[in-house]
């Protein structure tokens, strides 16, 4: 599913979990999109429960570019994301997302020395 997202990448998949989400590398909704030019977007599970969605995905991809100030490593990494949804008449009101960067700085070899 190619897609540019007005809003979230995940919640276009709400009726869909399993399907794989592909952003550009220029999507700018997400702090690795330019990193990662090959990110893939795994949705793993729904939750819906009234105006709230819950999302878990997982997130791959090899960093081809400058991450959060970590240069590139042509390294493949892969980490969990969850995204949560409040709508309002049918649209997104608000967003709140939890990304496993710990996990990301470990696998790039990027942890402080008295993280490692």
């Amino acid at each position: 599913m190619n897609s540019s997202f007005a809003l979230d990448p995940f919640a276009a998949c709400v009726e869909r979990p399993g399907e794989r989400v592909e952003l550009a590398a220029s999507t700018p909704h997400f702090v690795g999109a330019s990193a990662l030019p090959d990110m893939d977007i795994q949705i793993l599970d729904v939750l819906i429960h009234g105006n709230m969605v819950g999302v878990r995905a997982k997130v791959r991809g090899t960093q081809s570019g400058s991450l959060m100030g970590i240069a590139a490593t042509s390294k493949p990494i892969e980490f969990a994301i969850h995204s949560f949804h409040e709508f309002r008449d049918e649209r997104i009101a608000n967003t709140w997302h939890l990304e496993d960067w710990l996990s990301v700085f470990h696998q790039l070899g990027a942890l402080p020395p008295s993280l490692d």
